[in-house]
């Protein structure tokens, strides 16, 4: 019976070594790429979430306008957002909405029964402020994304 050892040198150790080292490079490519996805989209925006209540196929916000509880008609049609009492601008401020000492020059409204019991509008001007905004139907909230 012949000697049927398998001798290997250095050369092919070598060899076998740079193969597993080529493949095992690409797996933790791949692996590091997953990663850098997932926290990229575990980045978390600063998010502002209002309740809201639908009548007759419009959307009111319930919010605190002034420190004072109040309900407005998100209107994405209106460039500007105003408070009906006083006609004065509403604003975003942080996190709280108060009136502004400006009046929009350029407001015609009819106020139809539907907005009675509202204070005013939320138009463009303030939602440009944000990147995006979601309408959550079944938690009836909306969230305004930066």
């Amino acid at each position: 019976m012949g000697n049927n050892k398998l001798s290997i040198g250095p050369e092919q150790v070598f060899a076998i070594g740079c193969g597993q080292c080529t493949m095992i490079r690409r797996v933790l490519l791949v692996a590091v790429s997953m990663l850098a996805v997932s926290v990229h989209a575990q980045q978390t925006h600063p998010t502002l979430t209002l309740p809201f209540e639908s009548r007759s196929g419009l959307i009111f916000l319930r919010i605190t306008l002034d420190t004072r509880p109040a309900l407005l008609l998100l209107d994405t049609g209106s460039n500007v957002s105003f408070a009906f009492k006083t006609g004065a601008g509403v604003e975003l401020s942080g996190d709280h909405f108060r009136t502004t000492e400006e009046y929009p020059s350029r407001v015609a409204f009819r106020y139809p029964d539907i907005l009675k019991d509202s204070q005013g509008i939320i138009g463009q001007d303030v939602l440009r402020q944000f990147k995006s905004l979601r309408i959550d139907y079944r938690e009836h909230v909306i969230e305004l994304t930066k």
